[in-house]
């Protein structure tokens, strides 16, 4: 089955599982995985790698594969991503499972796609704690809010809680449907 038809399938059953109806768009992509062109090599934790948009460019940027470490919730999602990318390793489990599935080990990349805004505060920090914990000294952080969702209490409460446990940068992505705030975070000195 087509990643296109995995994710349909799964946007009609489980809505709440899925950040948005559309694929994340080329140009978002390459926002999100920009470190990796300066290392091959860097290790890299994907948060909600769904049907594998930014999978796919990871697989062809890491040299070793096993770098890579992907967690999906979705038991639709995680067939497919094993399938489809058998070199690498995935769990299926919540995000909020980071330290049981990753121990002690520190990533220079930590991608996440995950839909915040559906997810409550308590969640949110606990994810965030654990981002924070696994983020190797220099490595970067990465996820993004559509843009609609800025204008709300949860999305400008979710963005606080970014600037409090990190060094924050952003940029937008317009050519992403709908468009989206890119943060780009760093553990604070």
């Amino acid at each position: 089955m087509s990643s296109a038809l995995q994710f349909l399938k799964v946007a009609v059953r489980n809505p709440t599982q899925i950040s948005n109806l559309w694929k994340t768009s080329p140009f978002t992509v390459r926002k999100l995985l920009s470190p990796l062109k300066a290392d091959g090599y860097c290790r890299v934790l994907e948060l909600g790698a769904g049907v594998g948009t930014l999978t796919y460019t990871i697989n062809k940027i890491i040299k070793n594969k096993n770098n890579y470490i992907g967690i999906e919730i979705n038991e639709g999602f995680f067939q497919f991503l094993t399938k489809s990318y058998p070199e690498l390793k995935f769990y299926s489990a919540s995000v909020e499972a980071i330290e049981e599935i990753c121990n002690h080990q520190k990533f220079d990349l930590i991608i996440s796609t995950l839909s915040w805004f559906n997810l409550d505060s308590a969640v949110q920090e606990n994810i965030l704690v654990q981002i924070k914990a696994h983020l190797e000294k220099g490595g970067y952080f990465k996820t993004y809010l559509f843009v609609t969702h800025l204008f709300f209490k949860d999305g400008r409460e979710f963005q606080k809680k970014l600037y409090d446990k990190f060094n924050v940068d952003t940029s937008y992505e317009f050519l992403n449907f709908p468009p989206i705030k890119i943060f780009e975070c760093r553990l604070k000195k």
